[in-house]
Formats: structure tokens, C-alpha cells, sequence
């Protein structure tokens, strides 16, 4: 057998998610780090979350279906960007 390279896996999602649920707006926003990714919920310093690129991916699955079984409204996604590793880091892909 011989030695095969594989290719690095990658996430896609948003840096911004904003919308409405129990009529109270929500905005958040992230920040990638090589460590992981930085969240914080509508500019509050005591909502700071942090997330791995794949955890950012599972949440924008959850809000699209909460979504469209008509929980949130108004949903706004910020621009997409992809997420790799190189060397144990995250990192954008340009």
C-alpha cells in the first residue's frame, strides 16, 4: 500500500448571523483564531462563546431548521468563508 496524501478538511460558514426569535434580535458575530473561533451575541462582552470551525457549521444547521419551522425570522447570514487546518491550526482559505 502506498502512502496517500488526503486532503485537509474544510468548513464553510458564516462570519455573521442575525435574527429573530421570541421577538428578540439576535446578532452574532465571530472571529477566527488559529485556536478556534470567538463568538460573541449582540456586542455583549458576558455572552462570549468559542467554538471549533465544525460547531460554527452544526449551529447554522440548526438555525436554518429553526428557520423553516418558523422559530426565527429575519434570518441574515454575513459573508461565507472556508476553514482549514495547516499544522494544527485553523486557518481561511484565500
Amino acid at each position: 500500500m502506498g502512502n496517500k496524501s488526503s486532503k485537509p478538511k474544510t468548513w464553510k460558514y458564516h462570519v455573521s448571523h442575525s435574527f429573530e426569535i421570541n421577538g428578540e434580535s439576535i446578532n452574532l458575530v465571530t472571529q477566527l483564531y488559529s485556536t478556534g473561533v470567538y463568538a460573541i451575541i449582540n456586542g455583549n462582552p458576558g455572552m462570549q462563546l468559542s467554538f471549533n470551525p465544525a460547531d460554527i457549521v452544526k449551529l447554522e444547521k440548526n438555525i436554518l431548521a429553526e428557520e423553516k419551522a418558523g422559530k426565527i425570522k429575519n434570518l441574515k447570514f454575513g459573508r461565507q468563508i472556508t476553514v482549514t487546518t495547516e499544522a494544527g491550526f485553523f486557518v481561511e482559505m484565500k
